[in-house]
């Protein structure tokens, strides 16, 4: 209502996908969880480690996000819990995703919730364990992901939401100039380098073997 009384309704469409990351404390052998686990410790169903490990020492989780009126806690309640409200016992609000890094470097028992393109500066990757995801009833290595590019492709990492870029610009001036850059190969190439997944482009997935000898 308010856009249609100020002006043009803005145009919305597609840039890129990212992926909601967990990470917890590098000292935490939980790093492999469910979806259902996922649901539960954020429904409030599970709130100990004890519960997901009964041999974890860690206490309750406490669950932290960026700030309350964030996209990605926007994200959770919306595509997560189906609309409902989270429950968590222990629900810590950080000012930023670097916060919540922070925070969790050291906290061992939290676990925390952000954009998976933070993921792509490994400074703070020494700090902190990326959480794989199972769609499967037991989460182990094997069956795990993490919000890395080629799982977001792919569909094996499950928690994927879509950028959209929202442009109010009724002379089709520089805001629509930076937009098209935006989606054409230089640009969707920038995104690719920032640890997003391009909307358009042909992207291609090579498997390769590490040695370590």
């Amino acid at each position: 209502a308010m856009l249609r009384g100020k002006g043009p309704i803005p145009e919305v469409f597609p840039i890129g996908y990212d992926g909601i990351a967990f990470i917890v404390n590098r000292a935490n052998s939980d790093s492999c969880i469910t979806v259902g686990d996922v649901k539960k410790i954020l429904s409030g169903q599970i709130a100990r480690w004890k519960q997901l490990d009964p041999k974890s020492g860690r206490g309750d989780i406490e669950v932290v996000f960026d700030n309350r009126a964030s996209a990605t806690l926007h994200y959770v309640v919306d595509s997560i819990l189906g609309g409902k409200n989270i429950k968590s016992a222990n629900i810590v609000a950080a000012s930023s995703s670097k916060a919540v890094i922070d925070y969790v470097h050291k906290t061992p028992n939290a676990i925390g919730v952000i954009g998976s393109n933070w993921l792509n500066d490994t400074t703070f990757k020494k700090n902190i364990t990326v959480v794989g995801i199972s769609k499967t009833t037991v989460a182990q290595p094997g069956n795990s992901w993490q919000p890395y590019q080629a799982y977001l492709l792919d569909g094996r990492y499950p928690f994927v939401r879509t950028i959209y870029a929202i442009v109010a610009d009724p002379h089709k001036a520089l805001p629509w100039a930076f937009a098209n850059f935006v989606t054409n190969p230089i640009g969707q190439k920038i995104i690719f380098k920032a640890g997003l997944l391009p909307y358009r482009g042909e992207i291609n997935i090579r498997e390769v073997e590490v040695k370590t000898e």
